[in-house]
């Protein structure tokens, strides 16, 4: 037969294939909407507990037998990082050999309990479902990460009475000595940082200032404070972060006191706030406070804010407020 005859016949072929092969259904075409979907609630859980999560899986009437994989995987956690997790039954596939029947596997998620102070992170529970006769599909379910390194004590820290004040005010004046004449607040805080072996030491201080006079039924006038900010280097791994709060009276008054209050924030390395700390103390004619410490990783930084009181004057007065921030580079 020449090869102008067979073309006719080889074309021919080809139609009828392609038409035999249209009226084929073909599994991996099913649309996942037509396997009903794994239930998954959220689960919260807290770092170093470990947590069973479980999942129910079923084989619907209709779909043949089923084949699931169940396992746990990362968001902004990482899994070996941030949690480990194991399936029961340990089998790399769960199957349901007959329609209409279920089990339940259970995951134990554990968060690893890294001592760094972080946002709250996130995994998942990954439910692969396979059926013979509909196709498959995925299900996912969240899992919240709580992070137990960021917790704040119920009471502010108390300085020791030992400790010594970092400047001495000035002694009392003289009887009959008329109170100085002040004249209006000014000028700006001073913020400076200064490079350490290990980390950075970032510090403010107010001026002299009188403040402003306190309301909301305070007696007493409000030093508005000051700020500063220090980041742990992106190659870093860990920081410790420590900080220390002050609140001097410009002249030692017998009987007067001022009041210091500072916080600590941390913030992520796209500067999103995600934890803070507040210490409050008072004092007679000087105050401090000091943050026991957090941790925080690399890219990430923190602040230190301090502000304060000079509480019910008698006489006229001016006071300073100063903040210390430390961040120390740890591993």
């Amino acid at each position: 037969m020449s090869t102008t005859a067979r073309r006719p016949r080889l074309a021919l072929l080809a139609v009828a294939a392609a038409t035999v092969a249209a009226g084929l259904p073909a599994a991996a075409s099913a649309a996942a909407a037509d396997v009903p979907p794994t239930t998954l609630k959220g689960w919260t859980v807290t770092e170093g507990r470990p947590t069973d999560l479980r999942v129910k899986l079923t084989c619907q009437r209709g779909l043949g037998p089923c084949t699931f994989v169940v396992d746990a995987i990362g968001l902004t956690a990482k899994r070996g990082d941030d949690f480990t997790a194991r399936t029961s039954p340990t089998r790399a596939k769960l199957k349901i050999r007959r329609a209409g029947h279920s089990m339940v596997a259970t995951v134990t998620f554990t968060a690893l309990d890294d001592g760094v102070c972080e946002g709250t992170e996130l995994a998942r529970v990954r439910v692969t479902k396979r059926t013979r006769r509909k196709g498959g599909r995925r299900d996912y379910g969240t899992i919240t990460i709580k992070d137990a390194d960021c917790e704040t004590p119920t009471t502010p820290t108390t300085p020791p009475p030992s400790t010594p004040a970092p400047t001495t005010p000035a002694p009392d004046p003289a009887p009959g000595t008329p109170a100085p004449a002040f004249p209006p607040d000014s000028g700006a805080p001073t913020v400076r940082t200064t490079a350490l072996t290990n980390g950075t030491l970032g510090e403010c201080t107010t001026p002299q200032w009188i403040g402003t006079e306190a309301t909301a039924g305070a007696n007493g006038w409000f030093n508005r404070g000051c700020a500063v900010k220090v980041a742990c280097p992106p190659e870093a791994r860990v920081c410790r972060v420590t900080g220390e709060g002050r609140h001097v009276l410009e002249r030692a008054v017998d009987g007067e006191r001022v009041s210091l209050n500072s916080r600590i924030t941390a913030f992520s390395a796209s500067d999103v706030a995600f934890w803070f700390r507040d210490q409050s103390s008072s004092g007679a004619g000087f105050t401090r406070t000091e943050d026991p410490g957090v941790m925080i990783r690399g890219g990430e930084s923190a602040r230190m804010e301090c502000n304060g009181v000079r509480i019910a004057p008698t006489v006229p007065n001016r006071s300073t407020v100063g903040c210390a921030l430390t961040v120390e580079r740890v591993s």
